[in-house]
């Protein structure tokens, strides 16, 4: 009896551990997952425009490149909103392109050549995808809605890079010398960027990019990056940088482990990226939209 009654006591004890430290854990999630306030005002703008053209209204031709001014005016003249990416040069001008390599876009010409690594001038002889276009600076984006934009959103998104802080300061420099009377805000898949915006401009729009890393095809093999993909699935980087919305990957909005995130984070702005569409007839946005009822940006791009 005596080594029943030990075995029981083990029992109980370790169940009583277990139940204190799950009760520890989602406290520390929840104080982990405070977002900043969710700014409807602003977002109510990007929400009344509905769609945002992902790196601009593109066709993956040299007539319409992906992040190009001619995508930009063609999303424009289209009525949707713009999302882009920038990077900072060597010479510290604020540019639009997604990778930090430029071959995929510039091709061989450009193997070898990086963003950060270039000053502007040598970025400018390279063309996009073959054509005409170049590589385009956020200023000229500025203008461009200015002239033709009718008040167009704009959705900045930040890329993780080691000199992202400087770009954050020269985004904000962009934005305050502009004096610019369209909506823009800015995005980024690092927190420190989205925390920098917290700091130092309260008053710009920030979102924090997530996605499910476990459904992710690249495998992490550092602890460190798992800990960091955890935390970012989970939106536990919330209380340090304090997003007004975050964008998720779309493509997971279904998963019972995503649909549990926004049940808990219902004061956040919610965007998704990137709904991929088959066209732009008034019939397939009139489904989209009714699919992403609860979505303030619909971040899309027409299928390949």
């Amino acid at each position: 009896m005596e080594i029943l009654f030990g075995v029981v006591k083990v029992i109980v004890v370790a169940t009583i551990v277990v139940a204190v430290c799950k009760l520890c854990w989602w406290i520390i999630v929840g104080i982990l997952t405070i977002p900043g306030p969710r700014n409807d005002k602003m977002l109510s703008k990007f929400r009344e425009k509905g769609f945002i053209a992902h790196r601009g209204l593109h066709d993956r031709t040299a007539r319409f490149p992906e992040n190009s001014m001619a995508a930009f005016r063609n999303a424009i003249d289209n009525g949707y909103g713009i999302e882009l990416d920038v990077q900072t040069t060597k010479d510290n001008k604020v540019v639009v392109f997604h990778d930090d390599k430029l071959n995929r876009i510039c091709g061989d010409e450009a193997k070898g050549a990086y963003i950060n690594k270039c000053t502007f001038a040598e970025l400018s002889k390279y063309r996009l995808l073959g054509g005409d276009e170049t590589i385009p600076l956020l200023s000229d984006v500025f203008d461009l809605i200015v002239r033709r934009g009718e008040n167009t959103p704009l959705v900045i998104e930040i890329k993780s890079a080691p000199n992202e802080i400087l770009t954050c300061k020269l985004v904000d420099e962009l934005i305050s010398d502009s004096n610019v009377d369209f909506p823009v805000c800015i995005k980024s898949f690092s927190p420190k960027v989205v925390r920098w915006f917290y700091k130092n401009s309260p008053d710009t729009l920030r979102g924090i990019l997530a996605s499910d890393y476990k459904r992710s095809k690249k495998r992490h093999k550092k602890l460190y990056e798992r800990i960091f993909c955890y935390f970012q699935t989970n939106l536990l980087f919330n209380s340090y940088c304090k997003p007004n919305f975050v964008s998720y990957n779309c493509s997971q909005f279904d998963q019972k482990n995503v649909r549990k995130i926004f049940s808990t984070n219902k004061e956040l702005g919610k965007s998704g990226w990137t709904f991929k569409l088959k066209d732009t007839t008034k019939e397939t946005l009139t489904q989209i939209r009714a699919q992403a009822s609860d979505v303030d940006m619909i971040v899309f791009e027409l299928e390949e």
